[in-house]
């Protein structure tokens, strides 16, 4: 296994999450009271496991490629996904302060809550293809095996968030949000 690995798996975790509160949106777009709960929990798993994840990749594979490969930081394909990871920490913000407001009982922050959950999905989904396909692959080539295999440490160091953790969290928000949508069907 290289030291991309865990990031790729912590991709299809994201992905799983994503298409299941992207579905909730779907399902619960007309919804006159909007269960904020779903929403908070997928917002405390981006802090916490998302974040944690960027961080590794920013601090950890971005800068690597800077100083070894001497791509671009703010241009081409790092700059474009360093936005990235920006533009969906503003969106989880507008989402989570969305969230809590439904919880003190605004209603009319509801399509304010649907509309930035389903745009950090897109994005983040867009994001994540991008990584996959080009940049993961693209470091790769321009580090070599031996130089991606030397990240190791300096992922282990930087992901605060364990790989079980992760999957646990991603698990939990995944059988969180299918159960009440069972719930809701009975």
């Amino acid at each position: 296994m290289n030291a991309l690995e865990p990031l790729f798996e912590e991709h299809r975790q994201m992905r799983v999450t994503l298409g299941v509160m992207g579905a909730w949106c779907d399902a619960h777009r007309a919804d006159r009271q909007l269960n904020p709960e779903p929403f908070l929990a997928f917002h405390r798993f981006i802090t916490q496991c998302v974040e944690a994840h960027h961080v590794t990749e920013e601090q950890g594979l971005f800068r690597e490629l800077v100083v070894q490969a001497g791509l671009p930081a703010d241009a081409g394909p790092l700059g474009r996904l360093l936005r990235e990871h920006e533009l969906g920490r503003e969106l989880a913000e507008a989402m989570g302060a969305a969230a809590r407001a439904c919880v003190r009982g605004s209603r009319t922050h509801q399509l304010d809550l649907l509309g930035y959950t389903m745009a950090y999905c897109r994005l983040e989904r867009s994001h994540l293809d991008q990584e996959d396909l080009m940049l993961y692959p693209l470091a790769l080539e321009l580090l070599g095996p031996q130089g991606v295999e030397g990240l190791s440490p300096l992922f282990r160091q930087l992901n605060t968030v364990s790989a079980k953790a992760f999957a646990a969290a991603a698990n939990a928000l995944v059988d969180s949000t299918r159960a009440r949508r069972l719930a809701l069907v009975r």
